[in-house]
């Protein structure tokens, strides 16, 4: 590993029970490449464009936010029994073969997002049951094309209809994609941006058995 003032640097090493702090650094860090993280700390301080997980596993890792981290796609990142914490905003978990055909194929197993907060992240082809979803006000709707036509007739108001709750459902062609199998909101964020009382969104997705609080 190469760790100086200006980043980290970490390709194809296995490293146990050690704390990474990244994304506060001059330039990208690294933790990528055939890295095998087990039993470790990552806190992320920056920006999800000052950090590369390219191709990297973390095994029951706790992976930790300090800002919110936004925009980004863990498709080539295996994690297998990690703990999540902090905000995560427009994430998505899991593998995308067709986004990413020759990269390493990731993998999103067993993880515990109970005490994160997560907003407009998608999993793909991964196995929700073995996952500890987040806690309201944060809700996940499961298999949300299949679960299409309820999860649209919920009446957010048409601020939200027109796109967020369609792209949940992928009920827009232009941004269709394969493979998701769960989508996660936050009734905070939705409440706030679209001014309706957050009662009124619990009160609308309570109850129904592919919606989990």
């Amino acid at each position: 590993m190469q760790e100086e003032h200006h980043g980290i640097k970490l390709l194809g090493e296995h490293r146990i029970g050690e704390t990474f702090e990244v994304g506060g650094h001059d330039y990208v860090d690294y933790l990528s490449h055939g890295t095998l993280l087990e039993d470790c700390a990552v806190i992320i301080r920056g920006a999800s464009k000052g950090i590369v997980f390219h191709g990297s596993v973390l095994r029951r890792c706790h992976i930790q936010t300090k800002r919110r981290f936004t925009g980004f796609s863990w498709h080539d990142v295996v994690l297998e029994a990690c703990t999540l914490n902090g905000w995560f905003i427009g994430n998505d978990f899991g593998p995308r073969p067709d986004a990413y055909p020759d990269s390493p194929k990731g993998l999103a197993s067993s993880c515990d997002l109970s005490e994160a907060k997560l907003h407009m992240c998608r999993f793909f082809h991964s196995d929700m049951t073995h996952q500890k979803l987040p806690k309201w006000p944060c809700f996940t709707i499961l298999k949300p094309e299949q679960n299409a036509a309820d999860w649209l007739s919920i009446p957010f108001p048409e601020s939200y209809r027109r796109v967020e709750q369609k792209l949940i459902a992928e009920a827009v062609p232009d941004f269709r994609v394969e493979g998701v199998v769960a989508a996660s909101q936050h009734a905070g964020e939705i409440a706030k941006k679209h001014a309706i009382p957050i009662e009124e969104i619990r009160s609308w997705v309570s109850g129904k058995s592919y919606i989990v609080l």
